[in-house]
């Protein structure tokens, strides 16, 4: 299972995308409550209402961060000028045009060595199995010998009149 995790698709190049912004926007707007809570509870607990409106004041500068983000960034299309831009930098081999990764790969530290002793449980554990499996087998062979016993001694005494439950023959 911890390989899977880790392994089970190829990397890919995070560039956030709609969930990021929506959770940023989210972020805005939980910012927005907070000023509002704020101020109300300024209002009430003050003495005076300069502290509430000192509160409130900061939901303009909210409201206009907010029309900012709108529409300052686009980050669901790009321009032509700007993948020609970025794909001649890449021919060149300008790499001040787009960033490049510092490592091949990382490894988050908490989980070194989880993964590695997830490895070794998985291992023996699939060791167990086996064992458990091959004892229960040998237990089934056992029973079915057993059961196989069984059946020839009545079979036996049910050929054969003469004998008693306790295997004696009648005199």
């Amino acid at each position: 299972v911890g390989y899977q995790v880790v392994y089970a698709e190829t990397k890919k190049p995070d560039l956030g995308g709609s969930f990021w912004v929506t959770s940023l926007k989210h972020l805005q707007l939980g910012l927005m409550i907070y000023i509002c809570c704020m101020t109300g509870v300024l209002s009430e607990r003050a003495n005076s209402k300069y502290p509430a409106f000192l509160a409130g004041s900061a939901m303009l500068y909210m409201i206009e961060s907010m029309f900012i983000f709108e529409n300052k960034f686009y980050w669901e299309a790009i321009s032509q000028e700007q993948v020609i831009e970025a794909q001649d930098g890449e021919a060149s081999g300008n790499i001040s045009l787009y960033r490049k990764a510092l490592r091949d790969s990382y490894i988050q530290p908490e989980l070194v060595g989880d993964i590695s002793s997830l490895s070794l449980r998985l291992k023996h554990k699939i060791q167990k199995d086996r064992e458990e499996q091959k004892l229960d087998e040998k237990k089934r062979a056992m029973e079915q010998s057993v059961w196989a016993m069984e059946q020839d001694i009545l079979k036996k005494r049910s050929s054969d009149p003469g004998v008693t439950s306790d295997g004696l023959a009648a005199a």
